[in-house]
């Protein structure tokens, strides 16, 4: 087990050494941003200017939708998936008029923080007591999405993971990052310290730092979480990677248009309207008889209410792309590594965004007493293709540490 300091060491070598490699970095020693009163970057002025012309920027605003259009304000009911013994089933989808894809769970209060509003759910599950009759603390699991979706996509596994049967009977805490979902983004950059600094401040705000918390990040998610773990390591009791960003990717050229300054921004413009329908490279199997098929469906018709929807989404995603390191983090995984805490790290077999054989050995020499599942005939998103491989993973892993 490593010392504080010894991480802290390790954590500016990376910094020095990412600075040395690329100018569009995130320092994750940056204070929260309330009290300060930097210029803007010259650079990232342009880019909210451009994306505002382009219909990517939105202004942000609180009401981002009709009070008919919200969730489920009862942040403690969640909807049956059916058997939680044995069989694990995820529930079915079927899009219904005049409703948002998530109106059956999604992240439905809203906390201004530093960055802006934030929206989020807290599941609270069913109370236990000690041989006392005093109510257990339920220890708290941070669930962290990806790059494209928002918090709907836990709604399955935030129903396994409350629950005292199949599940930890955890509290589950699930928001949108800005950008995704309910939470506006205003322009600024979408850099790994702002959505490290984003959780921070939520944790902060509904009083659940006082104690280390159970992060499960999905894809953008993992590499928050492994930055959180390294910043906060006194407040990551364990970690979860689910496929996660910061690993070699596929096809990094693919991507390296979008760092250019207005071309960026016209690419997306144009891949606007397929935007939905790309998320079909997530999946292995897209068929239209396959047992997940309808979790595909609310992929790609919540992605498509998130561009009518959510302020900025677009323009977020461009900014994602260009300041946040999606790969590139394995010294960074090395540090989150070296302090003494559970990890498992679940990854689909046949991944194309981060495949598992180029991400193998970072993830082995990160984290070598981890548990690694690779998931068999699985795309990018185990938790809609292969929930019940995940459900089984996580429950397991969480009743058991």
């Amino acid at each position: 087990m490593s010392s504080d300091n010894d991480i802290d060491s390790a954590l500016q070598q990376w910094q020095d050494n990412r600075r040395g490699a690329s100018t569009d970095d995130v320092n994750l020693t940056i204070p929260p941003t309330a009290s300060r009163t930097k210029k803007p970057d010259r650079n990232v002025v342009q880019d909210a200017n451009f994306a505002r012309a382009s219909d990517l920027y939105v202004d942000q605003r609180d009401d981002m939708q009709d009070a008919d259009d919200q969730p489920d304000d009862d942040s403690s009911s969640h909807n049956s998936f059916g058997q939680l013994h044995g069989h694990r089933q995820p529930s079915q989808y079927h899009q219904t008029d005049g409703e948002s894809p998530d109106h059956s769970f999604g992240a439905n209060v809203l906390v201004h923080l530093s960055r802006g509003n934030t929206a989020y759910k807290v599941i609270e599950p069913e109370e236990k007591y000690d041989e006392n009759g005093n109510v257990v603390d339920a220890p708290t699991i941070v669930c962290l999405h990806g790059l494209t979706d928002c918090s709907y996509i836990w709604e399955d596994v935030a129903e396994v993971l409350s629950c005292g049967d199949a599940g930890p009977t955890a509290r589950v805490l699930v928001f949108d990052f800005y950008g995704r979902g309910r939470s506006p983004w205003s322009g600024f950059p979408c850099t790994l310290d702002v959505h490290v600094t984003q959780l921070k401040e939520l944790l902060d705000a509904l009083n659940l730092s006082g104690s280390p918390v159970h992060l499960l990040g999905y894809c953008l998610g993992g590499a928050v979480a492994t930055g959180f773990a390294v910043k906060f390591p006194h407040l990551c009791k364990s970690l979860c990677l689910i496929d996660s960003a910061g690993v070699r990717m596929k096809n990094p050229a693919r991507y390296k248009i979008l760092k250019r300054k207005c071309l960026g921004e016209l690419v997306m413009i144009k891949r606007r309207s397929k935007m939905a329908e790309s998320q079909l490279e997530y999946f292995f199997d897209t068929s239209d008889n396959t047992e997940h098929r309808s979790l595909i469906d609310k992929q790609m018709h919540m992605v498509q209410w998130q561009l009518n929807n959510t302020p900025g989404y677009m323009g977020a995603i461009l900014s994602t792309y260009r300041y946040f390191p999606l790969s590139g983090m394995g010294d960074l995984f090395a540090v989150a590594g070296r302090r003494d805490r559970p990890v498992l790290i679940l990854w689909g077999n046949n991944d194309n965004m981060f495949p598992l054989r180029k991400a193998l050995a970072t993830l082995e020499h990160s984290f070598p007493s981890a548990e690694i599942i690779a998931i068999q005939q699985c795309g990018h998103n185990p938790i809609f293709e292969k929930f019940e491989d995940v459900a089984t993973a996580i429950a397991d892993f969480y009743k058991h540490i």
